[in-house]
């Protein structure tokens, strides 16, 4: 929320003072709770959603939010190479993962091949583009510990072979996937 404007008195009434006399200090206070509360909500007289949110501003954290039990967390933090997005962690301290990012990148294009990647919710990386033949689809620089989902369809009016895939890993992570026959279009989705 913002800050209220006219000044908020927050002690206002004291415990000696008569209800009448702090009638205007009374007044003065609602007023100024009511303007800041609409600042980023439906107004609470409003004919339908009153109190509903019309902005959220998430402040950006630094590091891991603690959850405890029936608790989660969302917030806003930098990332190398993006900028702001929203994080999320569920109750008691489970892993933290990105909720947003950024449009689709281009990621390189050595030779034939073109790579785009984009997240999704829940920790899932998508690689998507074309590779060609012989050709080695790099995973960089998002490596993924397991693969969800892959699909390659070929090249053209008339589909040829079989793609022939073998995924080559490093340190646990799977880092390349290398294809041989045709030229395909891809799509991977893991989790890094």
């Amino acid at each position: 929320m913002t800050t209220p404007t006219p000044e908020f008195t927050p002690n206002t009434p004291q415990a000696k003072d008569i209800i009448g006399s702090s009638q205007d200090q009374f007044l003065q206070n609602f007023q100024t709770l009511y303007n800041a509360f609409a600042k980023n909500h439906v107004a609470l007289d409003a004919v339908s959603g009153a109190g509903n949110h019309k902005v959220i501003d998430l402040s950006q954290q630094n590091k891991n939010i603690q959850t405890s039990n029936n608790e989660l967390s969302m917030y806003s933090r930098d990332v190398t190479g993006q900028t702001n997005q929203l994080f999320m962690r569920f109750e008691n301290n489970q892993p933290e993962f990105q909720f947003s990012n950024q449009q689709p990148t281009f990621t390189h294009s050595p030779g034939v091949n073109t790579t785009f990647i984009t997240f999704l919710p829940g920790n899932l990386v998508v690689f998507f583009g074309t590779v060609g033949p012989t050709g080695s689809l790099s995973l960089e620089p998002y490596p993924l510990s397991n693969i969800c989902s892959a699909t390659f369809c070929a090249v053209g009016t008339t589909p040829r072979n079989t793609p022939f895939t073998t995924v080559v890993e490093s340190g646990g992570k799977i880092t390349s996937i290398t294809l041989e026959k045709n030229f395909y279009y891809f799509i991977v989705v893991g989790n890094p």
